[in-house]
């Protein structure tokens, strides 16, 4: 008999299917339209929609490819559980699972088994042009990361302006960097008043434990929040945000 799942599942992110055969049927979980293009691209089926998706929906079916919005919704029993293939659509972000599959992936073409440090460069490598939008394609997130492996990277972490007074990397799109910022300013406050999980949803866990160990001053955050809320809701010139942000922290 079919169960429903009380709380949501830690799943395979979908680049796990670059190094694997998709089965049959497939179910994909969250939300990323670039990555269930690359599911339909795949398997050569189209994503349907559902809330809710039982044994009587895959038994005696191939071909079928469904997405969740959670795992609240998968109620298949262990037998038909074992016989689909059920991915999470994270997003894919400087450190994550799904940027590691990436990485892995890479690695498995070049026949190559990078150290442990060259793995975690490359995959916040991949992440940040996923979170920038230089990448729409995950087939193109391959190829690039194969390209990158015989290459040196650049930093990938910036400096925050609480650390530097040059905090603007040249030629750094900044409408791009200021929307950095707010992200992380919103998840540091998140994790700081108790909502760790809304955070969790935003960054990778590598950032969101930087986050944490992190006291800044409440009312400079307080400050800087606002300019940015302002900078993004009345289109104000994003140069002068950032001098904005700049003397906030730097007095």
């Amino acid at each position: 008999m079919s169960t429903g799942l009380s709380n949501p599942l830690q799943f395979h992110p979908v680049s796990f299917l670059f190094s694997k055969r998709p089965p049959p049927n497939n179910v994909l979980i969250g939300h990323d339209a670039v990555q269930i293009r690359f599911v339909e691209q795949l398997t050569g089926s189209t994503c349907e929609t559902r809330d809710t998706l039982s044994d009587d929906d895959l038994l005696g079916k191939e071909g079928v490819l469904t997405r969740l919005l959670t795992s609240t919704g998968l109620r298949l029993s262990p037998a038909v559980r074992n016989k689909t293939g059920i991915w999470s659509l994270a997003p894919i972000t400087p450190g994550s699972a799904a940027a590691n599959a990436i990485v892995r992936a890479a690695a498995d073409i070049l026949n190559e088994k990078p150290s442990k440090e060259r793995l975690d460069s490359l995959s916040q490598h991949v992440g940040r042009l996923f979170e920038r939008g230089e990448i729409y394609d995950m087939r193109v997130a391959l190829w690039e990361t194969v390209g990158a492996m015989g290459s040196d990277l650049p930093t990938m972490r910036w400096r925050e302006p609480w650390e530097s007074q040059e905090w603007l990397p040249p030629g750094i799109d900044l409408g791009f960097r200021l929307g950095s910022l707010q992200k992380n300013l919103r998840a540091y406050v998140l994790l700081h008043t108790g909502a760790e999980p809304e955070a969790k949803k935003m960054l990778s866990p590598h950032k969101v434990l930087q986050l944490k160990e992190l006291v800044l001053n409440p009312e400079k955050v307080y400050e800087s929040l606002k300019v940015l809320s302002r900078w993004k809701h009345f289109d104000i010139d994003p140069r002068l945000t950032a001098l904005c942000l700049t003397k906030i922290w730097l007095s």
